[in-house]
């Protein structure tokens, strides 16, 4: 299957500075598209180097920025197969940027697939999520689609290590009694009682905005365990379910969960738009999940 190649060429004039790098000459006067119109770029490119012409940058100077044909110091962005050659005369410096991924395949199906089988394994008891986890990756592996030398970077290892505290700090909450303690508090509130899972999903909320998801929902585990007990409900599912949602209530505050992080820098987003966004948004999303939540499981008392 043929690949494609993205290639920046930087365009020179005899009389321009060489390239710092030393990889190139100076641009001989036979270069087709010095001189040549703009719009007649693309067509040059692939008359003479058979790729296609992608992007045009031009030289940060006002006699250049303005100007209509293609001069000293033009860097044009290409689209060329592996292995072609751009004459040493006609371009300074050609910088390889990076491959573009060989077209899908039937088989690159599997994966998606095999993963949502897995899934639905896990969910129905059939097999447990760590043999469906190992069987898969081995799979990945061996089909081609994961490189073994890729795995060390492609596990997140300090979210693993965060997890894992989480998990240790949440067992600690519940074998120190600081879980029932923090139940009893919640429920000596003045409040009516059916306001109290509420409170437990606001708290979570702010530990999720705070610090991250998975750490908010280790934490407010034991916390609405301990809460349904001292309840008196059958079943701890409607105050674990107010977790479940409560930790990926990340709206107010950008360092609550990766996806804020990744729009905050290229949007120009600051805290504040997070917060006058997030914030109602965090408040439609507690009084919708309090309300909704019961109706799918019911508060069932002892």
């Amino acid at each position: 299957r043929a690949r494609s190649s993205w290639s920046w060429c930087w365009a020179m004039h005899p009389r321009s500075w060489e390239s710092p790098w030393k990889r190139g000459r100076r641009l001989g006067h036979a270069s087709p598209l010095m001189g040549e119109p703009l719009e007649r770029g693309p067509a040059l490119v692939e008359q003479h180097y058979h790729c296609g012409m992608i992007a045009l940058r031009r030289r940060n100077d006002i006699e250049t920025r303005y100007a209509h044909n293609f001069v000293a110091g033009d860097v044009i962005l290409v689209l060329a197969p592996i292995g072609v050659a751009f004459p040493k005369k006609d371009f300074l410096v050609v910088t390889f940027v990076g491959v573009l991924p060989p077209p899908p395949r039937w088989s690159d199906l599997a994966p998606p697939i095999l993963f949502v089988v897995g899934l639905v394994l896990s969910a129905l008891d059939l097999v447990k999520i760590v043999q469906v986890s190992v069987a898969l990756a081995v799979f990945f592996v061996l089909g081609g689609w994961v490189k073994a030398a890729d795995i060390r970077e492609i596990v997140d290892w300090q979210l693993l290590i965060l997890i894992g505290s989480a998990l240790g700090l949440a067992q600690g909450m519940q074998e120190s009694g600081l879980a029932d303690a923090l139940a009893r508090i919640v429920l000596a509130a003045p409040l009516p009682r059916p306001v109290a899972p509420t409170v437990l999903y606001v708290l979570v909320v702010v530990v999720t905005e705070l610090v991250t998801n998975n750490a908010a929902a280790a934490l407010g585990v034991p916390l609405a365990i301990s809460l349904a007990k001292e309840m008196g409900l059958k079943s701890e599912k409607p105050l674990v379910g107010m977790v479940m949602f409560a930790a990926s209530t990340s709206y107010a505050c950008p360092i609550g969960y990766a996806t804020n992080l990744m729009v905050k820098g290229p949007g120009g987003y600051n805290f504040w738009d997070f917060l006058k966004i997030g914030a109602p948004m965090d408040l439609l999303w507690i009084a919708g999940v309090s309300l909704v939540l019961p109706l799918v499981w019911p508060y069932e008392f002892v």
